[in-house]
């Protein structure tokens, strides 16, 4: 079954999240998902304010980590917000953005498959009530236990981009959440998540394949390529943008030149950098047609959950193309 939903990168104010979070549901879509980009507004209150706005989409995180905040506190914090929204709450986690997890915040971002896996570990235990005694290579629990009546097991995505850490999707998510990408990388990763899946004894069918998709709707094609420019800009200069512009057929050295560009005028020279290629290939920016075809383009390469930000001309424009997209299972 084919889901669509919108993401948020946490540059837009609670308010209006949650007024674009209610004509989502409206327009009859099925998930709202919130970035964790430090050092903008914090996810997990956001979604808590768009549950109480909203009665039926899911609510997701793109993604947590488990450096920053421990297992045991995504848990409590995850189950409180399942208990707000009915029902609703989704967990997303990965590996985040190393730049910031350790040089800016000192933490010790190494392991990041390990640290994902031995987070997944903590949280379906506390999920199913069990007190837990956990002593990984990352995380640790010494009697962690969740005192939250009627927590519940929460589908759990993993954030993933190389092989083994959307392989660790396919055996133990709901789901994997993929960030830019263009149908050839969702090939690949569609394989990746198989292969984890089968190892496990999973039908890989029931593993969602969630995409984050840069989209701008707007008659001027030109026009909407500006826009995507810049988030795309600040997105590629995380650690593993190399990782994304090779797996997505494009030159790794340009997420160097994107950094160097940022040190030396902030988001306006990284904006300037980002190439027509980059643009074309890690986002969709266009007409109506134009957007809805490049969707299409994904969901035939294997996503099952098209998620995308709402640049552009308008919400309505968005809900529309995202409505349009045909379901070829």
């Amino acid at each position: 079954m084919l889901r669509r939903g919108i993401w948020f990168a946490g540059d837009v104010p609670t308010d209006r999240m949650t007024e674009l979070a209610r004509k989502a549901e409206q327009a009859g879509l099925d998930s709202v998902w919130m970035a964790d980009g430090y050092y903008a507004r914090d996810p997990l209150v956001s979604l808590a304010a768009v549950a109480t706005a909203t009665e039926r989409v899911m609510l997701g995180t793109s993604v947590l980590n488990p450096y920053t905040r421990h297992p045991a506190a995504l848990a409590m914090a995850f189950a409180t917000l399942d208990e707000l929204s009915a029902g609703r709450a989704v967990i997303g986690i990965g590996s985040g953005a190393q730049h910031q997890v350790a040089d800016q915040m000192g933490y010790d971002g190494s392991r990041p498959l390990t640290a994902v896996r031995e987070a997944i570990d903590v949280l379906e235990q506390l999920a199913a009530g069990k007190e837990v005694r956990y002593e990984g290579k990352v995380v640790t629990a010494r009697g962690a236990r969740l005192v939250i009546r009627g927590a519940r097991p929460l589908p759990i995505y993993v954030g993933a981009v190389g092989p083994k850490m959307l392989q660790l999707a396919g055996r133990r998510g709901a789901g994997a959440f993929v960030p830019q990408t263009s149908p050839e990388f969702v090939r690949q990763a569609v394989q990746d998540v198989a292969a984890g899946a089968v190892e496990a004894g999973r039908d890989p069918a029931d593993v969602d394949i969630a995409a984050m998709v840069l989209l701008a709707v707007a008659d001027d094609e030109q026009a909407a390529q500006r826009i995507v420019g810049p988030l795309l800009g600040v997105l590629m200069l995380a650690p593993e943008a190399e990782r994304i512009l090779a797996g997505n057929g494009l030159d790794p050295g340009l997420a160097d030149r994107l950094r160097a560009a940022f040190a030396s005028g902030g988001v306006r020279e990284v904006a300037a950098a980002v190439t027509p290629e980059m643009i074309d290939t890690l986002s969709i920016a266009g007409p109506p047609e134009l957007c809805r075809a490049k969707l299409q383009a994904l969901v035939d390469a294997g996503v099952t959950h098209p998620v995308v930000s709402m640049l552009g001309r308008s919400s309505e424009a968005a809900f529309e193309v995202l409505n349009a997209i045909d379901d070829p299972r």
